[in-house]
């Protein structure tokens, strides 16, 4: 009986791992090519009606899907399909948020920053108190 339990175990087990890792977000076509900031990027996901995911051709879908179930794990713990905490969504929804993924990494170090890029460096992203 312990074998029978024991060999199902190890035969299924993989399909349990496997069927969490499942994503079932469609990679779509940019829905905002007109937009400036935008239009460069040519795959999107909408993850949960409340997070947007643009990334350039060159990024594969399956990187593109890895990024969309990661947002998905933190904003649905118990995996239902709905945001756990319809305050974040909402402010979320409200605030447009986004996350390009880009086909290059940034250099560690900028090469030239002239004078107007400075004013960057006073930049605070906006705090949201929940």
């Amino acid at each position: 009986m312990i074998q029978y339990f024991l060999i199902k175990l190890i035969v299924l087990l993989p399909v349990v791992l496997q069927a969490q890792n499942e994503v079932c977000f469609e990679i779509e076509s940019n829905p905002d090519p007109f937009d400036p900031a935008l239009n460069s990027f040519s795959k999107y996901v909408n993850v949960l009606d409340c997070f947007h995911i643009y990334g350039e051709s060159q990024i594969s879908d399956a990187k593109m899907l890895h990024a969309a179930a990661i947002v998905a794990e933190l904003l649905d713990n118990d995996e239902d399909g709905i945001v756990d905490d319809y305050l974040l969504k909402a402010e979320l929804q409200n605030s447009e948020a986004m996350m390009p993924i880009f086909n290059f990494e940034w250099p560690v170090e900028p090469a030239v920053i002239s004078e107007k890029d400075k004013n960057f460096s006073n930049f605070k992203p906006k705090e949201v108190i929940l």
